[in-house]
Parts: structure tokens; sequence; C-alpha cells
């Protein structure tokens, strides 16, 4: 869309050009991919079609989703996500060096930090390919005191058990404290309540990481349960 041929706007998708090679030019921050076929002609017809893609820079990521708590902490991840932008092929974060500590995700749709000290912090995602990378897409978020961890008999909200990717098409991951050796049950309902699935979580003290393949679900919204050692603890998940 508002290309120009040899420096000329066209108005038809197929142009004659008395040459071997010609110029294309797209205008500055175009988000458009196209494909250019060419063939050579002479009195007694044409040959087979050659094409190559024309790629661009990809459009900025819509936007970045933050966790239900943002928490300071070594033991609970603070997990950020974008959505996937067409044309993509990396994604570059931007977090401050003080006071957050990268666990993974660089170069990746979600991000996974941790926060070492409270405090206003910029979040940033660029959407990029071999061509460039876009404009950027910032969050600022406040970090507030120490994460809680899962104890017997405690008060746990939705800062104990993360969900990443959300939304999701299928594969997610279950991220999670505990105080000690336990097996923890993970339940969905869909929105109406109804049980969908369980799934028994051998879990250790400290840090756990599980991952669900849920492509049997049909879209839509789910609630996601972690009960065991005295903890019941919820959040939504979003099916697409």
């Amino acid at each position: 869309v508002g290309a120009l041929l040899n420096g000329q706007a066209v108005s038809s998708l197929t142009v004659a050009a008395p040459t071997r090679s010609i110029t294309v030019t797209y205008p500055a921050n175009t988000s458009t991919f196209d494909t250019l076929f060419v063939r050579a002609n002479n009195s007694c017809g044409s040959s087979a079609e050659r094409a190559i893609r024309i790629n661009a820079v990809p459009p900025v990521p819509v936007s970045i989703t933050t966790p239900s708590v943002l928490c300071i902490g070594t033991t609970v991840p603070q997990v950020f996500s974008t959505a996937a932008v067409a044309g993509a092929t990396s994604y570059t974060w931007t977090y401050p060096n003080s006071g957050t500590t990268l666990v993974s995700g660089q170069g990746t749709t979600n991000l996974t930090l941790r926060f070492t000290a409270t405090g206003s912090k910029s979040i940033t995602v660029r959407s990029g390919n071999a061509c460039g990378v876009s404009t950027a897409r910032s969050i600022s978020v406040n970090p507030t005191a120490a994460c809680p961890t899962a104890r017997d008999g405690s008060a746990y909200d939705m800062s104990g058990i993360v969900v990443y990717p959300n939304p999701t098409r299928g594969n997610v991951t279950i991220a999670y404290t505990s105080m000690d050796s336990s097996d923890y049950t993970l339940a969905i309902f869909d929105i109406s309540g109804r049980l969908v699935d369980t799934y028994l979580l051998n879990s250790f003290e400290g840090f756990n990481q599980k991952e669900l393949n849920l492509e049997t679900l049909v879209k839509g919204t789910y609630i996601v349960s972690l009960k065991g050692n005295g903890l019941v603890t919820q959040t939504k998940l979003i099916v697409e």
C-alpha cells in the first residue's frame, strides 16, 4: 500500500517494466508484507513466474499483560507477556537494571522477572525481524511489599499462582511456591463453575513450575484453582 515503482506511483497490480531491475519504495514505518512476482516476456509468450517475499518491520506490540499482583521477593516470578504480532521473529524487552533480575524469556513474548526493590519501574517491549525493530510499547509498574509464600493455614491471594501465557492457545505454564514438599490439586472450571479438568501436582519446597497442555479446551474464560496444604488460590485464564 502506497509503494512506488521506480519512483512512480502505480495504479495497477501488474506493471510491465522494460528492464531486468526495478526499485520498489515503501513509505516509512510500513508494516505491509507483500510478494513480488516477475515473468520474462517476448513475442512467443511468457515464462513461468518467479516470486520473492518482501518483508517489513513488524508493527508495535499491542499491549503488555502484567501479573495480577506485583510484589518483591526471590521466590515468586513476575511474568509479563505480549501477544505475537505478524512478521516478528523476536521480541526485545527492556527493564531497569536496578532492583530487577531477569529469570527468563528475553527474545520471546513472555518475560519473567524478579523484583528486589519497590518503586516505579518501566517495562518495554519491541517486536523485530531481519528488517529492523518496531517502536516500543511501554508500561509503568510499581512493585509493593514482599511476595507471600504458601504455608499451612495461611491466607493466600492471586499472587501465589502465575499462569502464562495468558491468554493462551493451549500450552501454559503454572508457577507457584510451596513451603514444603507436598501434593497440590489444580482444578480448571469454566465460567459457569463446571469442573472441566483436574491435575495432581507433586510439589517441592520452594519455586515450582509445571507445563500443561490445554489444547482440548474450547475458547473462553476459565478459573484456575490451586489447592493443597491449607492453601486455596485462584486466577483467571483466557483460552483463544
